[in-house]
């Protein structure tokens, strides 16, 4: 019926009743036959569509088999359907007004399907959101390099990821290779000129230290490539460069120790949605399960899970650095710590007085997650006002913090607990 609807609306230029049909028989037909498994039966009947323009074929069809490809777990026939459909010419026959919106969708069904990181890349370039994958936050600093000078990014893109791969680096106390430091500055002109500028006005400053305050002075420095928290990228323009972030002080000002439970929702909270699983688990989840024979969906979650455990980004994570990340000092404790270090060897010439205040500044606006400041807090401020009263850095910097989570309990009281910030327990990807 379908195949005679699609004949009768072509040979009659769209008059014949029929055509009013296609599109409820076409989903109607390919529904049943991707139930019974027999995708070759849905293509055969796809093929008479015209390519990309045709608003049955794109915006009906295929993203229902998107979802339940996905929802299924069935990467092997999502590969099958994106090399049949989703070509150039695919793209191209769109309608130029809403192909964004539409080919962001295709973006991302080919990332959760792609079979090696090059397919993986060629996704991310059709998005327009090429960094916003939950996936590329557990690649390893090695990838996010080999990531960054691929080619396919803008220079912005390219350069968040060598910044996060270097950040990696640093919060673990892990050396940089020396290729590897100068491309990252290379691909970022602005931590370059902060860092040739503070390397001429301490010349005789160990390396180390113009890096401290390198750091201090730049907020950018972060170890993830987007947030879950947040539908703007980490990337996101500032007025600038180094300027602080106001709003999000855990994601997008320095770093936290990575929250690899939290990230790992994030992953399966962002497949549920391209798979619409969510409307079981999502919002008012309670009311539909009454509704859903929740064995089949314990199945399909178990599917997706094995699906996600196989996908190319997942099994190159180096778990080993991810969790050296999730131990590693938030940047408040580390840069507050080596500040510490520093002042108390310095005689207030060096840059050690302003890495204080900087260090200041940064458990302010950094990390509050991860518990209360006071014990490195309160010991720089001492330190600042006890050897470097009369600088402006020690007259800037009056105060240090402990507690500075904003919650607030039912009756609207400020909760001044200094807990760790804590997410539900996820079964492991790997």
């Amino acid at each position: 019926k379908a195949k005679a609807a699609v004949a009768a609306a072509q040979s009659s230029c769209g008059t014949a009743p029929e055509t009013g049909a296609v599109s409820e028989l076409l989903l109607q037909a390919s529904r049943v036959s991707a139930q019974a498994g027999k995708y070759d039966e849905i293509y055969d009947a796809l093929a008479s569509l015209p390519p990309g323009g045709d608003v049955t074929l794109g915006d009906v069809i295929l993203p229902k088999l998107m979802e339940h490809l996905l929802a299924t777990g069935n990467a092997a026939e999502g590969r099958r359907l994106r090399d049949k459909f989703m070509t150039t010419s695919f793209f191209a026959a769109m309608p130029a007004d809403n192909r964004e919106l539409r080919v962001q969708a295709y973006s991302d069904f080919m990332a959760w399907v792609a079979e090696s990181e090059e397919k993986f890349v060629a996704a991310l370039a059709l998005s327009n959101q090429k960094l916003a994958s939950p996936l590329l936050n557990f690649v390893s600093a090695k990838t996010l390099r080999r990531l960054a000078d691929s080619g396919g990014l803008p220079p912005d893109q390219a350069a968040l990821l060598s910044r996060a791969a270097w950040t990696r680096d640093y919060a673990r106390g892990s050396s940089v290779k020396a290729a590897d430091e100068a491309r990252m500055l290379e691909l970022n002109p602005d931590i370059k000129a902060a860092f040739e500028k503070i390397k001429a006005e301490f010349p005789k400053l160990a390396t180390q230290r113009q890096w401290l305050l390198t750091v201090l002075r730049n907020p950018r420095f972060g170890i993830l490539v987007n947030s879950p928290d947040w539908t703007d990228a980490i990337e996101a323009k500032r007025e600038k460069f180094a300027a602080l972030d106001p709003y999000d002080h855990n994601d997008k000002n320095w770093w936290c120790p990575l929250q690899i439970d939290r990230h790992l929702q994030h992953v399966r909270t962002n497949f549920d949605a391209a798979s619409s699983l969510d409307r079981v688990n999502g919002y008012r989840s309670d009311q539909v399960k009454l509704l859903v024979d929740l064995a089949a969906y314990n199945a399909l979650v178990a599917a997706r899970d094995t699906m996600l455990k196989a996908h190319p980004l997942l099994k190159d994570a180096n778990w080993a650095e991810l969790n050296e990340l999730a131990k590693a000092a938030s940047a408040p404790k580390r840069l507050s710590q080596s500040a510490i270090k520093w002042g108390r060897a310095s005689k207030g010439s060096d840059g050690a007085p302003e890495a204080l205040a900087l260090a200041q500044q940064a458990v302010r606006y950094g990390c509050n997650w991860n518990g209360g400041h006071k014990a490195y807090s309160k010991a720089v401020q001492e330190l600042l006002q006890s050897r470097f009263a009369t600088t402006g850095w020690a007259k800037s910097s009056p105060y240090w913090f402990d507690c500075l989570r904003q919650e607030w309990d039912k009756d609207y009281n400020k909760i001044t607990t200094c807990d760790v910030q804590t997410w539900p327990k996820q079964a492991p990807l790997r």
